[in-house]
């Protein structure tokens, strides 16, 4: 032993170290590692390995084994593997990894697998599960606005509504629509403003549907707010349309602006299957009371807006577009106000 320079070994310990490598191995421990090593495989362990080697990889094994070795491999894990590589091995462990390799699927387990994937369906249950699918599909279908095109999605046409923030349920008609959903959106305004006569029939033919003495007063102004429209008179036709969305959120609905505006501005995920169509209406409804004050130097919005029309005349909230819009807000919100109510009374009268 080497030691640094002033130490030397404790006393004794020099013939205690000679004396451990000098001892024998203890009684018997010799012939316990040659019997271990000499012991013959159990009876039948053989043939039991030898089987769990033949047997074949469960169908689909391959290629899913295939399909992970053709994964590229995480940013890392080559260098760490590569790593792994160069260590060497522990003994012993070549030969059990090796044994693992040869192993297949233990017996059954390929059975039962089979097995689990030729079961039935319990008995009834697809019909159920087919009943239930057409109960949502057409419950679906009844939230269909009626002037949507046909096989519209409705996650297009609600981001329609969110960028526009225009209402586009009931009115217009399916082809309006069409060309808006083509249209860039720097184009749409135009768009919509050269479909403003069928816009204005659109409109009509919503409120002749509508039939409650309820509300007749909202039918009249807007009838006349139409009419004003058509002769080119917006300013009259823009104010009316939004005193009757005035009228529609207090009086109809019972809300003050503030908590039309909390309550209107639900989240869509959160709006049960029945409301969907309706809340597609008055998600617009916040947008068009956004408040603003001249007096601190607010911007009149240029957007239909109900404050900026009921106390301003500004040339940037009187436009054709915006009476337009207002008018089809305000024809969609009443005609869907009053099917809500009359799908309730028929419900109720079952």
């Amino acid at each position: 032993m080497r030691l640094a320079a002033g130490m030397s070994i404790p006393p004794g310990l020099n013939a205690t170290l000679a004396g451990s490598a000098a001892r024998a191995m203890p009684e018997g421990l010799e012939a316990t590692l040659a019997g271990f090593a000499a012991r013959a495989i159990p009876p039948g362990l053989e043939a039991t390995l030898a089987g769990f080697a033949a047997r074949a990889i469960p169908p689909g094994l391959e290629a899913t084994l295939a399909g992970f070795a053709a994964r590229a491999m995480p940013e890392g894990l080559e260098a760490t593997l590569a790593g792994f590589a160069a260590r060497a091995m522990p003994e012993g462990l070549d030969a059990t990894l090796a044994g693992f390799a040869a192993r297949a699927i233990p017996p059954g387990l390929e059975a039962t697998l089979a097995g689990f994937a030729a079961r039935a369906m319990p008995e009834g249950l697809d019909a159920t599960l087919a009943g239930f699918a057409a109960q949502i599909a057409s419950e679906w279908q009844l939230l269909d606005p009626p002037n949507w095109p046909e096989g519209a999605a409705w996650t297009d046409m609600c981001d329609l509504i969110t960028d526009t923030g225009w209402s586009l349920i009931h009115v217009p008609r399916p082809q309006v629509i069409t060309a808006l959903l083509k249209a860039a959106p720097a184009d749409r305004d135009d768009v919509l403003l050269s479909y403003a006569a069928e816009v204005v029939v659109d409109c009509r033919s919503a409120l002749g549907a509508v039939d409650m003495s309820a509300v007749s007063h909202l039918v009249d102004a807007l009838e006349q707010a139409l009419d004003a429209f058509e002769a080119g008179l917006a300013i009259p036709a823009q104010a009316a349309a939004a005193s009757v969305l005035t009228d529609v959120i207090n009086r109809v609905l019972g809300l003050t602006f503030p908590a039309a505006v909390k309550q209107l501005n639900e989240d869509p995920d959160e709006v049960p299957m029945a409301y969907a169509r309706f809340w597609l209406v008055a998600s617009t409804i916040p947008r068009a009371l956004t408040r603003f004050h001249c007096q601190t130097g607010d911007e009149v919005p240029d957007h239909f807006n109900r404050h900026a029309v009921a106390h301003t005349v500004d040339r940037r909230q009187y436009t054709k577009l915006n009476a337009l819009v207002g008018l089809m807000l305000a024809t969609g919100l009443v005609r869907e106000v009053t099917e809500d109510v009359e799908a309730k009374l028929l419900q109720s009268a079952r």
